[in-house]
């Protein structure tokens, strides 16, 4: 069927492309591991040699790097996104002709069971016009019977002369009655062979008919049947679709972090203590939680409740630590930033949890 090989022909696309971002993705996550281990070796020596510009560099060029990856894979979480729209809207299509085609079943076993019951009609009418029929043999026997006993009596009529006149005028009256009786019988069975005929034929049609009924359902059913596959095999392409794009888009969020807090150490390195960095409720993951999906379809979940605090908190601490840094307590700005850090770690954990907890309620 058409349909179905578009749709079978648009999941194997789409896993196609599930496949490469998976590939992407997998690559990314190794980039990013080396990375962070370069940032954290980088940030040591930094600690050992003091505030040195000429770490700085390096750590920019790695966050523009780690951008370009987060920049990706936000891309990707959003094909991947439209892409399960467009999977929706055909499941839908497939949705209503699967129901369309409960309807045409339906019908056709009505029809079905019409034409079982017509069938009863003329088989029944087929034998009252049998029966009909042995009847008009048995006038027809009656009335032959009838001329042969009236034509004997004209006979005996005329033997008898004149006293014989009367019997003999009712005796041709009776063979005339006879006469007429029977040609009315033939014109009866006449009438009674066109009947039969007639419902030999309707009988055959009923029967072709019945069988073609048959077919409908025999075709419907297996079309459901393809149908229903197709559709389950969409809904699987869905879910995966789904834990994909939410995995993306919430991986980017955990890059987001490392970009953010690199941000605040470059501030640091380069003793920029006036920047002002962003609220928590400004930044990706706070747009999603205040504004976007994330508020639309997980604030039910725990995990998703649980992450506002650890989240404010590393905005927060951020932000006291270019005030520390700016008051010219060193001791207070590596305090607050060791709090950013062990929170970024919650966010993280909890970002986790609660990839696990979408793809659960998907399934």
């Amino acid at each position: 069927m058409i349909w179905t090989s578009k749709l079978k022909q648009k999941n194997q696309e789409l896993q196609d492309k599930i496949d490469e971002l998976e590939l992407k993705y997998q690559a990314s996550l190794e980039d990013i591991q080396a990375l962070k281990a370069d940032l954290e070796e980088k940030s040591t020596s930094q600690q050992q040699r003091g505030l040195s510009s000429q770490v700085l560099p390096l750590i920019v060029g790695s966050n523009t790097l780690i951008d370009r990856i987060r920049n990706g894979l936000a891309d990707s979480a959003t094909e991947l996104e439209h892409e399960t729209r467009v999977l929706e809207d055909i499941g839908d299509t497939f949705t209503e002709a699967e129901r369309a085609l409960a309807k045409l079943s339906e019908s056709a076993l009505h029809i079905r069971e019409q034409s079982s019951n017509s069938m009863t009609s003329a088989e029944t009418l087929s034998d009252t016009a049998s029966n009909i029929s042995h009847l008009v043999g048995a006038i027809q026997e009656i009335s032959e019977q009838t001329n042969l006993l009236a034509l004997n009596a004209a006979i005996e009529a005329a033997r008898a002369g004149e006293a014989g006149r009367g019997f003999a005028v009712v005796a041709d009256e009776v063979r005339t009655l006879a006469e007429k009786a029977n040609k009315s019988s033939e014109e009866i069975e006449a009438l009674v062979k066109a009947i039969l005929a007639q419902s030999s034929e309707i009988k055959q049609s009923i029967q072709n008919d019945a069988r073609s009924v048959e077919q409908v359902v025999i075709s419907s059913d297996a079309i459901r049947s393809s149908l229903n596959d197709v559709l389950e095999s969409s809904e699987n392409m869905k879910r995966v679709i789904y834990d994909k794009a939410s995995r993306a888009f919430l991986d980017t969020v955990k890059m987001d972090h490392m970009v953010w807090k690199n941000a605040v150490y470059k501030h640091v390195v380069n003793e920029d203590f006036n920047t002002q960095v962003n609220k928590h409720t400004e930044c990706r993951l706070g747009k999603w939680y205040f504004e976007g999906k994330g508020k639309q379809l997980y604030s039910h979940l725990n995990n998703f409740k649980s992450l506002d605090a650890p989240h404010k908190q590393v905005h927060e601490s951020g932000r006291l630590a270019l005030e520390s840094g700016k008051a010219g307590d060193t001791q207070a700005m590596f305090k607050h930033l060791n709090t950013m850090e062990a929170a970024s770690e919650e966010v993280v954990a909890l970002l986790e949890r609660l990839i696990d907890d979408i793809n659960e309620s998907k399934r």
